[in-house]
């Protein structure tokens, strides 16, 4: 599981996904402290979101153009399991760089 990067108290996905989407940052509940997702994170968000998009298209490729599309699909979910297992235990939580609440130069 992710830790905060200020208090280093576990954070679950569930206290995540309570919190509004539309702010670049979420918020420890314990320290009050803004964090988000490192870049290499990010980066894989992006490939996995890629992946998903070509195994949607191979999945309607099989149901328009016939089952020789069955085992390309089949492979693109397998890939795109293994980006997201991976992904989860690779998760790394940051600072907000606009974080000014835990900042010691201020």
């Amino acid at each position: 599981m992710p830790r905060c990067p200020y208090c280093q108290v576990e954070i679950s996905g569930r206290d995540l996904g309570r919190q509004a989407q539309f702010r670049p940052y979420r918020v420890c509940d314990r320290c009050g402290g803004q964090f988000t997702l490192d870049r290499a994170t990010r980066r894989r968000q992006m490939i996995a979101i890629g992946v998903g998009l070509v195994s949607l298209l191979l999945t309607m490729a099989m149901y328009y153009l016939g089952n020789d599309w069955l085992l390309p699909a089949i492979i693109s979910y397998i890939v795109l399991g293994t980006i997201i297992f991976r992904g989860n235990r690779l998760l790394y939580l940051v600072p907000y760089p606009e974080n000014r609440s835990h900042d010691n130069t201020a």
